[in-house]
């Protein structure tokens, strides 16, 4: 008998879910899932947390509770507000097309997240 998760598709027995992904994908960056979910509030820890709390947003059907609960243990509020920053780095990058750091960062984890789990999290059926 096949369990099913959130983050399965009927028919595959072999999926990874999201956070697997993202500890995987952050390791190409030299950096650590403990660094990225410490309890820091410095700027270069949260240059990473934003954007991976933005894709798991954007990419999966997790509440903003379970998000921030993987996350260094924020609550929603916490992830709403990274989801906010990088939606305004999006636009100012978009509008002037200034190189923008924490922006390029987001495409780029967003893009390998998206080629290594087959584009398969993509905005479920429930999200705009």
């Amino acid at each position: 008998m096949t369990t099913l998760s959130a983050y399965s598709i009927p028919g595959i027995n072999n999926y990874r879910d999201p956070i697997s992904l993202l500890k995987q994908i952050v390791t190409d960056f030299n950096v650590t899932w403990e660094f990225i979910t410490s309890d820091s509030r410095k700027k270069e820890v949260l240059m990473f947390r934003q954007p991976i709390q933005t894709i798991l947003i954007r990419n999966t059907n997790m509440c903003l509770r379970e998000i921030g609960e993987v996350t260094a243990g924020r609550n929603h509020c916490t992830v709403l507000y990274s989801k906010k920053v990088i939606e305004q780095s999006e636009y100012l990058y978009n509008r002037t097309r200034r190189k923008n750091k924490s922006y390029l960062l987001y495409e780029e984890l967003e893009t390998k997240f998206l080629e290594m789990s087959g584009g398969r999290f993509k905005y479920w059926p429930d999200r705009k």
